[in-house]
């Protein structure tokens, strides 16, 4: 058509102007101008990758809400591994020299670890998002704490996660911001139970595990200490299973320390099975020396000294009933104070109506 327009004489129209592409398949000649890119935000920070560090230095393992204005994300403090690759990625990584020496792995005692939010570098907005989060701060920190070494903190990652996107997409909203608090309460009772639990698993296991250790201690002992003590090793023996008995059938409504408190629940256990056992052989030895009155019963009168099973029944009895002994011993104690008070008693002194000498 463009060639019968020329011939003619007469002018093409411009609107019908259509250029061919190139047999070669190359872009017409105006192509090489650049298309219009849309407006570029100068301050996006949906810029986080996963294995990649944030501006902590964290290493990021998941990223769960990607805004232009925030990231939610989990992130790990790791050390390097002590290879050259791992002592070059530490010394560079965050535009910030780390110190390094090799075998220093896991040799700082603190551990960032948890689910984060990356905020806008635009002062305004940081500043802005910031006064969001700030109200969640006590419960989330918390929930943190106790997710600690938590072997199932994923499902409470995603609340913490979910609560600062209310936060952050609520804009001050009191819905949001309440809806985002109790998430995180909701959150935190449930870990809080479940590490109860995990708590009251573990004192039972450190309850066996020093029971057993201690009846080897005991019958070691019972061959090699005080050897004329009677009954008394035998007593503390059944005052360990006494002790161990209480704290099975107590354990439900016993307020035990969270798993996170190895030392305390270790050392409670501990404790009550040496009480047991000293109260055990106490109260053997009370009934033997004859400070407690003999017991008759209907095969009558039971014998501390010579009766083995009447030894094992107190035994456990003392180790049952923690506070048995301690108040036996607290009565006797107090028969021996009255009766030191009464010796001590200081002599009346004769008064002048009975008779004294008067002055001249």
């Amino acid at each position: 058509m463009l060639d019968n327009a020329v011939a003619s004489g007469d002018s093409p129209r411009r609107d019908a102007v259509v250029e061919k592409p190139d047999p070669a398949g190359q872009s017409p000649a105006n192509a090489n101008v650049p298309p219009a890119l849309p407006p570029k935000e100068s301050h996006v920070v949906c810029n986080l990758r996963v294995d990649g560090l944030d501006e902590r230095g964290n290493t990021v393992k998941y990223i769960y809400s990607c805004d232009q204005d925030y990231v939610v994300y989990y992130s790990r403090l790791e050390h390097p591994s002590p290879g050259a690759d791992g002592a070059a990625k530490a010394s560079t990584a965050g535009g910030r020299r780390r110190r390094f020496s090799p075998g220093s792995t896991g040799d700082l005692p603190y551990e960032s670890e948890g689910v984060q939010a990356q905020l806008s570098s635009d002062p305004a907005k940081r500043q802005k998002l910031r006064s969001l989060l700030l109200p969640l701060g006590t419960e989330r920190a918390k929930l943190q704490a106790l997710l600690s070494d938590w072997p199932r903190r994923q499902s409470f990652d995603s609340s913490i996660a979910t609560a600062l996107q209310l936060a952050l997409d609520g804009d001050g909203n009191a819905e949001s911001k309440d809806n985002a608090l109790q998430t995180l309460k909701d959150a935190k009772a449930a870990i809080l139970t479940e590490r109860e639990i995990a708590g009251k698993a573990q004192y039972v296991r450190f309850t066996l595990i020093l029971a057993l250790a201690g009846i080897l201690l005991l019958v070691a002992a019972q061959h090699n200490l005080f050897k004329g003590s009677g009954n008394f090793w035998l007593g503390a023996q059944a005052g360990l299973f006494g002790a161990v008995l209480s704290i099975a059938i107590g354990i439900r409504r016993r307020t035990v320390a969270l798993d996170i408190g190895v030392a305390g629940n270790l050392s409670d256990s501990a404790l009550r099975l040496f009480i047991g056992a000293v109260s055990g052989g106490t109260l053997v030895l009370l009934f033997a020396t004859g400070l407690l009155p003999s017991l008759h019963t209907l095969k009558g009168e039971q014998d501390a000294v010579q009766t083995m099973t009447f030894a094992l029944l107190l035994g456990i009895i003392a180790g049952f009933v923690e506070q048995l002994v301690p108040s036996l011993l607290e009565e006797q104690a107090q028969k021996f104070r009255n009766g030191n008070e009464k010796t001590s008693a200081p002599a009346a002194v004769p008064s002048a109506a009975a008779g004294g000498n008067k002055a001249p």
